[in-house]
């Protein structure tokens, strides 16, 4: 009886998950509004795994489904709504994508310009129109 010893190499090679940190696919943009008019800003990320999206504003975390506030969120696409902008929206609003890989930040400026200075820009914009209008009363009345 004879004993034949084999001997086999296996190689074995584990497919490493593909991952990539998250990224914005577009920078938000800055917005000049009145108040009382509605503001969107809407931001898509990609990477592997899908990030998850959440907002804050000048650095505090935005709840989903807030008064003033309403975030809706589809896969890697996020808005962020406001249905009347108020003087105390003036703020930096930022949306964060993370995942186990990585963190990505996407911010924009919000700029809300009230009644009063709408109406002080108004007035200073008619008062301009009146001394303009009586120079020229004055000067073709006296010249």
């Amino acid at each position: 009886m004879s004993i034949h010893v084999y001997y086999f190499t296996c190689m074995l090679r584990a497919a490493r998950p593909v991952s990539s940190a998250p990224r914005f696919t577009e920078r938000l943009q800055n917005q000049s509004v009145n108040e009382g008019q509605p503001v969107h800003f809407t931001a898509e990320a990609v990477g592997v795994p899908q990030p998850m999206l959440g907002w804050s504003k000048d650095g505090r975390i935005l709840p989903v489904a807030g008064e003033h506030y309403r975030i809706e969120t589809d896969g890697g696409r996020s808005s962020l709504h406001i249905a009347a902008a108020r003087p105390d929206d003036n703020a930096w609003f930022q949306c964060t994508a993370a995942s186990v890989v990585g963190t990505a930040v996407n911010r924009a400026r919000l700029i809300v310009h009230g009644m009063r200075s709408s109406l002080r820009r108004y007035y200073l914009r008619q008062r301009g129109n009146v001394f303009a209008r009586l120079r020229l009363f004055v000067c073709v009345s006296v010249c």
